[in-house]
C-alpha cells in the first residue's frame, strides 16, 4: 500500500475514534504506592480500569487525595460524588466515622462522565486480522528515573510464546480460542542480550507520567488531552528507537491494510491510581503519528500493559483480554462501575482471569469470525449442543418475538482443559443477545447478558451460579423459573426450556418447546406443547388466545352446539355476545344462536345517514333500507354545462333511453346511492334499473338540472378526485423525514 493511501486511511479514521480513544481491562484490588506531602509511602490497592479507578486499603474503604492540601485521606459520599475527610490514611480508623468499604461515584455520575455511545452503535475497526498469522512486537519501556529491568527473559517468552500445550499463553489462547485459526508470533523489543530482558529508557522520569499534583507532582499532566499526548509521545520514541531490532523479513501487516498488526507496550513497574495513564489497556496512536518509513507501515494501536502486574496478578488473562481489543472486540462490563456485571466471568471481556477462559460463543462469530453462526430453533424438540471449545455444534440461537435483532443463546461451557478450568462451574449458559449494540461499556442497555439467578432488569444477581444442569437445582428456563427469561428492557419472553441435562461429559442435552412463538402477544389457549398460553377471569372468555368480554356470534354457536346440559350453555353465555357494528341504514345486530349469525333489521325510515355524496343535504335512510338526501343549491349549475363534463355511461336497461332519462323540471331528482366494489349499494341492494341519472345520448338542454362536476374544488362545483398536496406543505414534510431519518435508537 503507498504511503499517501495508507495516510488518507489515517485521517479518515480519526473523527471515529476521537470520541473514545482507548478501551481498557478491568483490575482488582491492584497493589499500588501512594507518596504523601509528609514523605511516607502508603501500600494500598487499586480497583478499576484506565478511565476510572477506585483507590482503597486492605479492608476496601476507599481512599482519595485532598486536592486543597494533597494529604491522602479516607472518602466519604456527598451529592453522589467522593469527597474528602478530614481521617488521613494510616493516622486513624474509618469507622470512626462510620465510613464503609466500597464508596465510589454514583454510576448515574461515571456514566455521564464516560459516554462512549458513539463507540458503543458502531462496529470497531481493527488493524490486525483474525485469521492467519500475527507478528506481535512487544516492546519493553523504563523511566528516566528507573533502573533496567531484571524480569528473566524465559518468563515472558513462556507467557507469550510456550511450546507446551500444557502451559498458557498468549499464542496457546488464541489457538485454541480461535480453533486453529489464529497464531500470534511475539518479538521483544529491544533485542535482549543474554537472559535477562532489555528495556528502552525513556527521556523523562515516572512522574511525567502521573498526575498533576501542585505539593507531590508539579510536573505531571493537567488533562485527558495532555495525558494522551505525553503516552502516545513516548510509545512513539521508544518504538523508532528499536525498530533495527525488528527480525529482518518479519511481516507486519498480515491483513495488508497498510497498518502495523500489533503492538504491546509493556511498562517497568506496577499501575498508579486515581486517573493514571500507568494502567493497562488498548489505545488508537492519534497523538504522534508512527510511521515506519522503510516498511511503508503506520502504527494505528497499541496494547499498554505494566511489567509488575502481568507478572505478579494478571498473568496471561490480561494480555488476552487486550489482544482481543485488537482485532475489534469490545468491553462487556460497565464504564460507570453500576455494580452490575452483565457477564461476569464467563467472558473474557468482562472479567478475565489469570489463565484467561474463553469469550463466550457469540464474541468468537461476531468479532473473531472463528464460528459459523449457531442454527436458528424453530421447532420444537430437543437439541444437542458441544462444549464451547468444539470446533462446530457449540451452540443454539432461540427468536424472541417481535424482536428481530434480540435473541437468546444457549451455549455448554464446560470447566475442563487449560483455559476453561478457571471457570466457576460446568453447565448451559442461556445469553440474551442485542445486536443492536457494540459492547456492554455504554449498557444498559447491553449486547450481551447472561441468565443467572435473581437476576432481573433492576438487580444483578448471583452470576456465578449461572449454568443450568440437572442436578444443580436448575433444569429448566421459563416465566415460572429463576431467573426467567426477559428482553433487553425487561418485558418477559415465554421462552420454555425443559430438561436440561446434567453437565460434565461430551454433550449437553435440552428440551425446547416453541409454546412462546405461538403464545407471543397472546393471553389464553392451547400453547401447542401440552400447556396453555395463560388462563382468563372469571368474566372473561378465551376467544382467539385473548381473553374477551364480548364473543362472536359463531362463537356462543359453536360453544352451544356442543353442551349436553344447562351448566354447560350457561358456561357459553358468561359473557355477551358482540355483532360488529351494522351498516348504513340498519339497526344494531342480534345473534341468532342456532346458526351463529348476526340479524339486522332495516332502520326507521328518515334516521340520519350518510350517502356520502358532497352535493347532497340531510341524508336519511329510506323505507327500502337506502341512504339519500336532498339536493345541495350549492352545486347547482349557473346556466350552462361546461363542454368538459364527464359521460357517465349507465348499463342497457332495454328502455327507450328518450323517454326513461327525460326529468320534470320541477320534481327534486332522487341522488344515486354510492355503489361499492361489488355493484351494490352499501345498504346491500343492487341499484335499480332507469336511474334518474342522465343518459349518454341525452341533449344539454335535458341535462340542465345536473350540476356540473369540475376537476378541482377551486373551479366551484363538487370535487371528484383527489385534491393535490399544497406545495407550502412540502417543506415541512421534508424536514419531518429528516429528522426522523436522524433519529437514533434507544
Amino acid at each position: 500500500m503507498a504511503r499517501s493511501s495508507s495516510l488518507c486511511r489515517f485521517v479518515a479514521l480519526l473523527a471515529l475514534f476521537a470520541a473514545s480513544t482507548a478501551t481498557a481491562a478491568p483490575l482488582r484490588g491492584v497493589p499500588v504506592d501512594v507518596r504523601t506531602p509528609d514523605g511516607r509511602v502508603l501500600s494500598l490497592f487499586a480497583t478499576g480500569d484506565e478511565h476510572h479507578q477506585r483507590v482503597h486499603d486492605a479492608e476496601g474503604f476507599t481512599v482519595v487525595r485532598d486536592l486543597a492540601t494533597s494529604r491522602v485521606v479516607y472518602a466519604t459520599v456527598r451529592a453522589g460524588r467522593l469527597a474528602p475527610t478530614r481521617l488521613e490514611v494510616g493516622r486513624g480508623n474509618p469507622r470512626s466515622l462510620r465510613l464503609v468499604p466500597g464508596l465510589d461515584d454514583d454510576a448515574a455520575f461515571l456514566g455521564a462522565s464516560l459516554r462512549t455511545r458513539p463507540a458503543s452503535l458502531l462496529p470497531r475497526l481493527n488493524s490486525a486480522p483474525d485469521h492467519g498469522v500475527i507478528n506481535n512486537l512487544v516492546l519493553f519501556v523504563r523511566f528516566a528515573d528507573e533502573a533496567p529491568l531484571t524480569t528473566p527473559v524465559a518468563t515472558w517468552k513462556s507467557m507469550l510464546d510456550d511450546p507446551d500445550p500444557g502451559v498458557p499463553s498468549l499464542r496457546g489462547y488464541y489457538q485454541e480460542a480461535s480453533y486453529g485459526a489464529l497464531t500470534i508470533l511475539s518479538h521483544l523489543l529491544p533485542k535482549p542480550v543474554g537472559d535477562t530482558l532489555a528495556s528502552w529508557q525513556d527521556e523523562h522520569p515516572r512522574s511525567f507520567y502521573q498526575p498533576y499534583d501542585a505539593a507531590t507532582n508539579p510536573g505531571g499532566y493537567t488533562d485527558d488531552g495532555d495525558k494522551m499526548i505525553r503516552e502516545q509521545e513516548m510509545v512513539s520514541r521508544a518504538l523508532m528507537g528499536t525498530l533495527a531490532d525488528i527480525p529482518e523479513g518479519t511481516n507486519l501487516d498480515g491483513d495488508a491494510d497498510g497498518f502495523v498488526d500489533n503492538v504491546t507496550v509493556v511498562i517497568a513497574g506496577k499501575p498508579d491510581g486515581w486517573n493514571s495513564l500507568l494502567w493497562p489497556h488498548m489505545s488508537v496512536q492519534l497523538a504522534s503519528l508512527i510511521y515506519l518509513d522503510q516498511l511503508d507501515l503506520y502504527v494505528l494501536t497499541y496494547d499498554l500493559q505494566l511489567n509488575d502486574t502481568v507478572l505478579n496478578q494478571s498473568g496471561v488473562g490480561v494480555l488476552a483480554h487486550e489482544f482481543f481489543h485488537t482485532l475489534g472486540a469490545p468491553d462487556l462490563y460497565h464504564y460507570s462501575y453500576d455494580k452490575k456485571t452483565p457477564a461476569g466471568p464467563w467472558d473474557l471481556m468482562e472479567w478475565e482471569q489469570r489463565v484467561p477462559q474463553h469469550m463466550s460463543l457469540h464474541q468468537k462469530v461476531r468479532y473473531g469470525h472463528w464460528a459459523g453462526q449457531p442454527p436458528m430453533i424453530t421447532e420444537s424438540g430437543t437439541y444437542v449442543v458441544n462444549p464451547l471449545t468444539s470446533p462446530d455444534g457449540q451452540g443454539w440461537r432461540l427468536p424472541i418475538p417481535g424482536q428481530p435483532q434480540q435473541f437468546f443463546e444457549v451455549e455448554y461451557r464446560k470447566k475442563a482443559g487449560i483455559y476453561e478450568s478457571s471457570l466457576p462451574s460446568s453447565g448451559l449458559l442461556i445469553w440474551r443477545v442485542d445486536e443492536r449494540w457494540y459492547g456492554n461499556d455504554d449498557g444498559p442497555p447491553d449486547e450481551l447478558y447472561v441468565f443467572r439467578p435473581g437476576g432481573t432488569k433492576d438487580a444483578d444477581g448471583q452470576v456465578q451460579q449461572a449454568p443450568f444442569a440437572a442436578g444443580s437445582g436448575r433444569a429448566s428456563f421459563d416465566l415460572g423459573t429463576d431467573p426467567a427469561p426477559f428482553e433487553q428492557y425487561g418485558a418477559p419472553v415465554g421462552v420454555r426450556i425443559t430438561d436440561i441435562s446434567a453437565a460434565g461429559g461430551d454433550t449437553m442435552s435440552f428440551t425446547v418447546c416453541m409454546a412462546y412463538a405461538t403464545c407471543f402477544l397472546k393471553q389464553c389457549g392451547d400453547d401447542g406443547c401440552q400447556g396453555s398460553c395463560g388462563t382468563c377471569a372469571d368474566d372473561r372468555l378465551c376467544e382467539d388466545r385473548l381473553c374477551v368480554a364480548e364473543q362472536r356470534c359463531g362463537t356462543l354457536s359453536t360453544c352451544l352446539s356442543s353442551c349436553a346440559d344447562a351448566p354447560c350453555r350457561q358456561a357459553c353465555r358468561r359473557v355477551p355476545a358482540a355483532c360488529p357494528a351494522p351498516a348504513a341504514c340498519r339497526q344494531a345486530g342480534t345473534c341468532d344462536e342456532g346458526t351463529g349469525a348476526c340479524v339486522y333489521a332495516l332502520a326507521i325510515a328518515g334516521t340520519p345517514c350518510d350517502d356520502h355524496d358532497a352535493c347532497s343535504l340531510n341524508d336519511g335512510c329510506r323505507l327500502d333500507g337506502t341512504c339519500g338526501g336532498q339536493p345541495d343549491p350549492a352545486c347547482l349549475a349557473d346556466d350552462t354545462v361546461p363542454e368538459d363534463v364527464p359521460i357517465i355511461a349507465l348499463p342497457d336497461t332495454g328502455a327507450d333511453a328518450s323517454q326513461a332519462d327525460v326529468q320534470d323540471p320541477d320534481a327534486a331528482p332522487d341522488l344515486a346511492i354510492p355503489l361499492d366494489s361489488a355493484g351494490e349499494d352499501r345498504a346491500g341492494v343492487p341499484p335499480e334499473a332507469g336511474s334518474d341519472l342522465p343518459s349518454p345520448d341525452a341533449s344539454p338542454e335535458a341535462s340542465s338540472d345536473l350540476a356540473p362536476v369540475t376537476q378541482h374544488a377551486s373551479a366551484g362545483g363538487c370535487t371528484a378526485g383527489v385534491v393535490p398536496l399544497p406545495a407550502a406543505v412540502l417543506p415541512g414534510l421534508l424536514a419531518f423525514l429528516g429528522l426522523a431519518v436522524r433519529r437514533r435508537r434507544r
